[in-house]
């Protein structure tokens, strides 16, 4: 026998939910407060990193001793890497306005915004005046024509 609300719907005491409907919702929420899956617990609520090893009251550098919850040995000292030498030169390259005649439109704005106060903005500000942009001081944007619009001559 089944009831029939004041709207004609039935009365139904649990509706039973789709899979994967209100995962991240209330009813989501209510399987990680309920601690049945070992893993979402853990993820939600975290660990305690002293059950994994962690001595929290150790003098040295904590980065030396743990590496991660999931790695059972230490941190194995620095990454094995090699920097080139190039990069220890002291003084960049020059900047010359040919490179900035070979870049895109969108790479000469992000360098014009990107960088005030450098010697790159005004080559790039230079490039794109030559393209046929022109800058308004009072609103600070890059204004170009429309080459579909004829222009309107008022006397």
């Amino acid at each position: 026998m089944s009831a029939v609300g004041p709207h004609g719907d039935q009365d139904l005491k649990s509706p039973s939910p789709k899979p994967g409907i209100d995962e991240f919702g209330l009813r989501g929420l209510l399987k990680v407060i309920r601690m049945n899956n070992p893993d979402l617990t853990s993820l939600a609520l975290g660990m305690d990193l002293t059950t994994r090893g962690l001595n929290l009251n150790a003098s040295d550098d904590l980065h030396k001793r743990f590496a991660s919850p999931w790695v059972e040995e230490p941190h194995k000292g620095k990454p094995q890497y090699s920097i080139p030498e190039c990069y220890y030169d002291k003084q960049p390259p020059m900047l010359n306005q040919a490179y900035f005649a070979k870049l895109h439109l969108e790479t000469l704005f992000y360098v014009f915004y990107s960088m005030p106060r450098e010697e790159a903005l005004l080559y790039a500000a230079h490039e794109l005046h030559a393209r046929g942009w022109f800058y308004h001081k009072q609103q600070w944007l890059w204004l170009t024509r429309n080459a579909s619009m004829r222009p309107l001559v008022q006397s």
